[in-house]
């Protein structure tokens, strides 16, 4: 009797090791997606061992008091939106391939001049090996919204397309790692077309790996700015080098921080817009800390310059605190503090924006999700007007 039980066992074991592997390799991948498409998968989706699919389709009802951003000129509006949305994840040894593609389209009750649809569409594909890895990824991007609220607040009909690929080697506790990304951007307005811009980066990073899941790092890096239009802005070549630290500290707590000097160069010096060379401090950090199984607390901060369309370039200062509690295993609430500061490197007015936003998210059934967010902000510049809105929606999704 105690032969039978013991084969029993020894049988039975790998079968449910082989189960938890999977569960656990099909979480990790699903961490790949942003947020607001991983959930779409989460449960549900599964086509083969490989493949998964997911989508919704969902209705919005939202209200901006200040849709113009204007507070001389306050209009309210009502705005209701259908918002399809399909992701994709599809993993094969050591690749995994995702793609994502959401579509809002807006209707505005009493400015119609704002109906439309936007567009974001991204791909991914990850090598992963025993020494070598590899990312490749593209983004489109179709936008009506305002541009930048912080201190650009029209609204203007533009394309964005972001691509870069990193190929990276490790070796016992070494890494090194190379990227290069491109950033193309036009504004579809034959008016506004001088703003049109493109941006490559090329990165050389170099690691040392002081844990299992955590190294210290070293990043050196080379940008150039473009404008299409040399009589608006003069073009830019940025330098940078930056150490810190990236990887799980703890099980609970993943911490990635990077700061040192950047300089900005000018290229070109006929513009209407004057510029001069500029040396500051660039930072990237991001906490993610779970206080406890249902409980995350998100801490970003970063100074990094920014192509804009009044400036050139500005200095941007970000700060985002989130907090997110799942209240129960389908309810899950939010908040969201934020700080921006953009500052002329030319000495001209600088603009901030704060604000607030709250959300919930509730599951009922397997095909069913309602939410709300809500968003209280702030914007205002040196010598210039300030303004605040609050604006906010409540939507149903059906999710399949």
């Amino acid at each position: 009797m105690r032969l039978r039980v013991a084969i029993c066992l020894c049988l039975a074991a790998p079968a449910a090791s082989a189960q938890e592997e999977e569960t656990s390799r099909q979480e990790e991948f699903r961490e790949y997606l942003a947020p607001g498409y991983r959930e779409l998968l989460t449960g549900r989706g599964r086509i083969s061992d490989r493949l998964q699919v997911g989508g919704s389709a969902k209705t919005e009802i939202g209200y901006d008091d200040n849709v113009l951003l204007d507070d001389d000129n306050r209009e309210s509006d009502i705005i209701t939106s259908v918002v399809p949305t399909l992701v994709a994840l599809y993993d094969h040894d050591r690749f995994v391939a995702s793609a994502q593609y959401r579509g809002p389209y807006r209707r505005f009750a009493d400015h119609d001049e704002f109906d439309g649809m936007e567009h974001f569409a991204e791909g991914h594909l990850r090598y992963t090996g025993e020494r070598v890895h590899a990312h490749l990824w593209d983004s489109w991007q179709h936008l009506r919204e305002p541009y930048d609220a912080v201190i650009f607040r029209d609204r203007l009909k533009r394309r964005q397309n972001d691509a870069g690929a990193t190929v990276g080697v490790t070796f016992n506790r070494v890494e090194a790692e190379v990227g290069a990304s491109y950033r193309l951007f036009n504004v579809l307005d034959d008016v506004a077309d001088f703003y049109d811009n493109s941006r490559l980066d090329a990165t050389l990073l170099a690691g040392w790996r002081f844990t299992e899941k955590a190294s210290a790092i070293l990043e050196v890096g080379q940008g150039r700015i473009r404008f299409d239009d040399s009589t608006a802005f003069n073009d830019f070549d940025l330098t940078w080098v930056v150490a810190g630290v990236r990887g799980s500290l703890t099980e609970k707590l993943f911490v990635e921080f990077k700061a040192g000097p950047f300089r900005s160069d000018v290229r070109t010096d006929d513009a209407a817009v004057p510029s001069d060379d500029e040396t500051d401090v660039l930072v990237k950090s991001r906490l993610v800390w779970h206080l406890s199984q249902p409980q995350i607390l998100t801490v970003e901060f970063e100074r990094i310059p920014v192509e804009t369309l009044t400036q050139g370039w500005a200095l941007y200062t970000r700060l985002r605190v989130g907090y997110d509690h799942w209240l129960a295993e389908r309810v899950q609430v939010g908040v969201v503090a934020y700080y921006d500061l953009a500052e002329d490197p030319e000495g001209g007015p600088d603009s901030r924006g704060i604000g607030i936003i709250g959300t919930a998210r509730y599951e009922f059934g397997r095909n069913f999700v309602i939410d709300a967010k809500v968003e209280v902000r702030r914007l205002d510049a040196d010598g210039g007007d300030a303004t605040s809105n609050v604006r906010g929606y409540a939507g149903i999704a059906v999710v399949w």
